[in-house]
């Protein structure tokens, strides 16, 4: 059995979990994230953001 060192982990892998994920990488830490389904489901869904959001993840992420 191999033993894995992480700084952080992430319980939830939804579009919250996974953001938080990137951020966390994108400033040098090391993360886990985990997300458990049963079963992939047929429909499925999208977030829009407009262009201002953009810069405000790269701004909140730059820091």
């Amino acid at each position: 059995m191999t033993e894995v060192v992480e700084d952080i982990v992430i319980v939830g892998a939804g579009i919250a979990g996974l953001t938080t994920s990137l951020g966390l990488h994108r400033g040098g830490d090391r993360e886990l994230s985990i997300g458990i389904i049963e079963s992939l489901k047929v429909s499925g869904s999208a977030i829009l953001l407009w262009t201002n959001a953009w810069k405000a993840l790269d701004a909140c992420w730059d820091c």
